[in-house]
């Protein structure tokens, strides 16, 4: 009949097609088309959907303004007023700078970097919150990469 896997091979075909593995020694054999991917430097991200990396993102913002924002109740002293608060915090601690620094300290705790001092108990309440988070997100991600990567391309 001539299709066995040593006359019909997938050099012939253009390398697309491939036989499958015999469980068993028979005459009969089996062509599955193999469907080929562009590899692109963007492959690690492949093991989440791009809604999930969008929420991750969201979500390292949303700790950097609260960290901000927990840092900026530490300049409020009793009796200011309204208009000398806002001057002290737009000095001090609510500038693009300062979302700057907490981004980059929400970022190094995600990446397992991290170097800051939490002094306060909000911001230790914050971090132990972010680091839960981010335990999960890195062993869901490492799963998913493992999987990735041992699925076969056929």
């Amino acid at each position: 009949f001539g299709l066995d896997a040593d006359t019909f091979g997938s050099d012939q075909l253009g390398g697309r097609y491939a036989f499958t593995v015999p469980i068993f020694t028979s005459p009969v054999g089996g062509v599955v088309q193999m469907t080929i991917s562009p590899s692109t430097i963007w492959v690690f991200l492949e093991p989440f959907q791009s809604g999930l990396w969008y929420m991750i993102l969201v979500g390292m913002v949303v700790v950097g303004l609260s960290h901000m924002f927990i840092q900026s109740l530490e300049c409020y002293c009793a009796g200011d007023s309204p208009r000398v608060l806002m001057k002290r915090l737009t000095a001090y601690r609510i500038n693009f700078q300062g979302f700057f620094d907490t981004f980059y300290m929400s970022l190094s705790v995600f990446l397992a970097e991290d170097q800051y001092d939490w002094p306060t108990n909000p911001e230790r309440i914050l971090r132990s919150g972010w680091l839960f988070f981010s335990v999960i997100v890195v062993a869901t991600y490492t799963a998913n990469l493992a999987a990735f990567f041992t699925t076969p391309n056929v």
